[in-house]
This record gives structure tokens, C-alpha cells and sequence, in this order.
């Protein structure tokens, strides 16, 4: 860009040549007069000049042929010698004024040389920095448009010399002052880390491999290998005082066995004797009280001593979902980290006390089943359209589960009532589910509920893989436990009964045992 000087840099240097030049010339007009005036005697100071006399004499003389009274004044002035104290006097002011216009002279001679002397210092960087004014007259020069093409087109770490102070554009650019790289990022990195941003945008797309090991277990195993894994099953207790002491200590027992394959607690349903309790709410709270000591997150499934046994069905009912729909979500949070937890749990919107989840390729549904007889304050109308809704959460989930998972090792179904014939029609739809699908009819199934107070096994005829099981009343036995058989390189790996008390059912892929493992000792 062209230097250009500053106006007040300009106005300076035409005052001081101004200033010499009429000190010159003023000095040079003395200097000449004053030669001239001493060239001259000083006797004649004072006369006419001969042109004058001449002048004069003629002007005397018309005025005498004019007949005047004959003037002999003449203009002619006499010749008088000029005092030595006027001359004195105009010698001194001669001098002063000769002195001062030396001195003029001098001093624009000395401003001229501080004066460039100034600009030759501002030049090389060294004078002092000047402040300018902006003016207010519209500049003369017009802004270039096109860019310059001197310098360096790349940006660089160093700063350019001299510097120079540009103001921004307030009109955007119509190109990037640099094209961009043609050449393709390099994979490898860099020893200096860039704080300059990417252009690439973020990648919303997964690496090809993770970056950190995953926390969260995935939906299929990766090396074909489950571990073996079980519940406890308990039912109908406490109904009086001395069951629920017994019940605490199997809690208790249950608490300092901890089994680390032991997953999860199941109450098939009668929380107390209704005839007893009259279902109040501290019957409710009682239990809630106890079984919350456990050490596993538990299901409790509802009885006809809960519900249709009570004078009040209906305000028992509501005590029920009060205080043990979603009970099982009280333990998130005190598992144990070698225990995982029950993250599939889900309950039906339209009947919460029914639950369905699956774990380790078997599927575990939690049913709302309970007998009705004539003498229930709950209309058989009601009844029925509960069955209905039972059949539907039943088929709902087995299908689901079925389409949605590479393999079924089995299912497990919990309910609180027996098979009688107010609940025929879910068992029929229930083998229909199976039997009639050549994929699902040797798939494992279990049915466990309570209601009978003892240990009972029954089979349906025709339907080899399905087991009905009836637990004890949990005021005469311990919890039983459900084990569930390990796979092993892809191949379940079957349980065997090693006690007279365990029981093992679908091939060996589920063992029951009725005393929990608490046995005496051989000795």
C-alpha cells in the first residue's frame, strides 16, 4: 500500500519553508537599501535631486514671467549637514533590524534541520509516535478494490514489517481469501497437537471398534456362555403370628446364604388369612414390612385371601396395588454389584399387577389368576373378563418373545390359583400357544402357584413339556429354589437332582429345591 504523510507532518514544512523565504528576502531588500543609502554623502541628505532644482528653477521662472511680485524664495532647498546624533540614531536601527533578521533567518534554518531530522527519525522507527487527527473533509483517494499481490498468501507465525493497520470491511468477501486443500487428510497424528478446529464435521456414525470396553450386557452372548442363575419361591404365609416370625428367619437365612446366582424373591399370593385379618391395611403393611428385609428384589402376586375372600373386595384390592405393584423396584438400588439387575421388568398399563421379563434366554410372565366360587363377593361377570385379560397378556408376551429372540430355552408362569375350571380357558389357550407350533411344543414350561398348602406335580396330558407346580404353604417349609441350567459353548448344560427333596424338570434345565439347600449335615 503507498505511504501517504500526515497533513499536520505537510502544514509544518510549508510554514517553515515560508518562514526562510521571507527572511531571505526581507534581508536581502535591507541589505541592499542599506548599501545604497551609505553610498550616498550624507551632505546631500536632505536636497533636491537635480531634476528637482532644474524643476524648480523653471517653476520660478514661469511664475516670474507671470508677473508675480517676484518670490525670490526659491525651492531650491539649502544645502544643511545632517547632525551626528541622527546619524548615530539611524546607525543603531539599522543594526537592530539587520540583527533581528539574522536571527529570523537562523532560527527557520535550525526548525528547518529539527524538522527533518524529526521525519527522518519517524521514518526508521525511531521518533516518537505522532497523533493524528482525522479530518473531516472526505478523502480525495478512492479504496482499492483489487487485493494486493505483494507478500505472502499463507498465513505465517510471524509478524509482518512494518505493520500496518487495516479497518474492516463491513461488505462480506465473494471468495475465501485461501482456496482449500486439495490434498487428503493424513491418518497420521501429529507430534503438536493443532488448536485450530477441523473442517470435517463430527461423525454421527460408530467406529468400526469400540473405543472402550461397554458397561451394558449385550442382548445376545458373544461367547456363547450363560451362566446358571435362580430364584426363591415362597407362597401363602404368613397367616398368623407364628408364621410371620417363621418368615423373618427364613429371610434372614436367605440374607446370610447370599448365593450370588440367586437373582430375585417370588410371593405366589395369600399374604394372610382373610378370615383372620379381615384384610385390613395393617395386615398389608405387616407383610410389606417383612419381605422388604430380603435380600432380592420380590414379586408378590395377589391370593383370594387378598382379595376376593375380603368382605371389602374392592378396598382390598386397592391396599394390594398400594402397597405391592412395582414392589420389586425398591431393591435397585441395594443390589449387590455381582447380582445384575432386573432392568426388563415390565408391568401391563391396563393391569399392573401382571409382569412379564426374560433373562438368560427364558422368559418369566407374572399372571393374575385366582378362583372364584359362588360364595366371593366379586360377580362371576367380573371374574371372567380378568380371565380374558389374563389370556391376553399371556399370548401378547409368549409371541413377542418368541419373534424376538434367536433362541427360547424355556418359560416360567406364576400365578397363585390351581387348574380348576374357572380357569380352564387360560390353560387350553395356553397349550394352544405350544402344541399346535412344532417350533415351541418342546420348549420347557413351568407353572408355579400356591393356594393348595403342598408340595404337588402334575403334567397335562398331551403336553409332555409343561409342568404344574404347586408349592408348600410357607408357614410349614422353607422357600424352595429354582435353579436354572447354565449354557455352555452354545449347549445348555443340564442340572441332575443331587438330594431326595430337589426335582428336575425340562431336561434338566430347571432343578427345584424344596428345602432352599438348608440341609442337616450326615453327621
Amino acid at each position: 500500500l503507498p505511504q501517504f504523510r500526515s497533513p499536520v507532518k505537510e502544514k509544518n514544512h510549508r510554514n517553515v519553508s515560508l518562514s526562510l523565504s521571507l527572511s531571505l528576502s526581507f534581508y536581502l531588500f535591507l541589505s541592499s537599501s542599506l548599501s545604497l543609502f551609505l553610498s550616498v554623502p550624507l551632505s546631500t541628505m536632505g536636497s533636491n535631486s537635480p531634476e528637482d532644482n532644474n524643476n524648480g528653477r523653471n517653476e520660478n521662472d514661469n511664475d516670474n514671467n507671470n508677473g508675480n511680485d517676484g518670490n525670490e524664495e526659491s525651492n531650491v532647498q539649502e544645502q544643511e549637514e545632517i547632525p551626528v546624533w541622527k546619524r548615530t540614531r539611524f546607525s543603531v536601527i539599522v543594526g537592530a533590524l539587520l540583527a533581528v533578521v539574522a536571527a529570523i533567518g537562523i532560527g527557520a534554518i535550525v526548525a528547518f534541520d529539527a524538522q527533518r531530522s524529526s521525519q527522518e527519525g519517524e521514518d526508521d522507527g525511531t521518533g516518537d509516535a505522532e497523533t493524528l487527527t482525522p479530518t473531516v473533509v472526505p478523502s480525495k483517494y478512492r479504496p482499492r478494490l483489487a487485493p494486493i499481490t505483494k507478500g505472502p498468501i499463507f498465513n505465517t507465525s510471524m509478524p509482518t514489517s512494518p505493520a500496518t493497520f487495516l479497518i474492516p470491511s463491513v461488505y462480506p468477501t465473494t471468495s475465501p481469501s485461501e482456496p482449500p486443500s486439495t490434498t487428503r487428510p493424513s491418518r497420521a497424528p501429529t507430534i503438536i497437537p493443532s488448536i485450530a478446529p477441523t473442517v470435517i464435521p463430527p461423525s454421527f456414525h460408530p467406529t468400526i471398534t469400540p473405543t472402550f470396553a461397554s458397561m451394558e450386557p449385550t442382548s445376545t452372548p458373544t461367547t456363547q456362555r450363560l451362566p446358571q442363575f435362580g430364584f426363591y419361591l415362597m407362597g401363602d404365609t404368613p397367616y398368623s403370628t407364628k408364621h410371620a416370625l417363621l418368615l423373618r428367619e427364613q429371610i434372614r437365612n436367605m440374607t446370610v446364604a447370599d448365593r450370588e446366582d440367586i437373582m430375585f424373591t417370588v410371593h405366589v399370593g395369600d399374604l394372610q388369612a382373610a378370615s383372620r385379618s379381615n384384610c385390613s391395611e395393617t395386615a398389608f403393611s405387616n407383610v410389606f414390612t417383612l419381605l422388604v428385609d430380603g435380600p432380592l428384589p420380590t414379586f408378590v402376586l395377589a391370593g383370594d385371601n387378598d382379595w376376593y375372600d375380603c368382605d371389602a373386595p374392592d378396598a382390598a384390592w386397592a391396599l394390594f396395588r398400594r402397597y405391592f405393584i412395582g414392589y420389586e423396584d425398591l431393591w435397585q438400588t441395594r443390589l449387590r454389584p455381582s447380582i445384575p439387575r432386573l432392568r426388563n421388568v415390565t408391568r401391563w398399563s391396563r393391569h399392573q399387577e401382571m409382569f412379564v421379563f426374560d433373562h438368560n434366554e427364558v422368559l418369566f410372565l407374572g399372571v393374575n389368576l385366582v378362583n372364584w366360587n359362588s360364595d366371593h363377593p366379586v360377580s362371576v361377570e367380573e371374574h371372567n373378563v380378568l380371565m380374558e385379560a389374563n389370556i391376553e397378556w399371556a399370548t401378547m408376551n409368549i409371541d413377542h418373545f418368541f419373534a424376538t429372540s434367536p433362541r427360547v430355552r424355556g418359560v416360567v408362569i406364576f400365578g397363585h390359583a390351581l387348574r380348576r375350571s374357572r380357569l380352564r380357558g387360560f390353560f387350553d389357550n395356553l397349550e394352544r400357544l405350544f402344541v399346535d407350533d412344532p417350533d415351541r411344543v418342546n420348549v420347557p414350561v413351568l407353572y408355579f402357584h400356591g393356594d393348595g398348602h403342598k408340595w404337588e406335580v402334575e403334567n397335562i396330558t398331551g403336553w409332555d413339556s409343561f409342568v404344574d407346580i404347586q408349592v408348600e404353604q410357607g408357614g410349614h417349609a422353607e422357600p424352595c429354589i429354582v435353579e436354572i441350567a447354565p449354557v455352555i459353548d452354545g449347549v445348555t448344560s443340564p442340572l441332575v437332582a443331587e438330594r431326595d427333596l430337589q426335582h428336575v424338570f425340562g431336561n434338566g434345565l430347571f432343578r427345584v429345591d424344596r428345602q432352599s439347600g438348608s440341609y442337616p449335615t450326615d453327621e
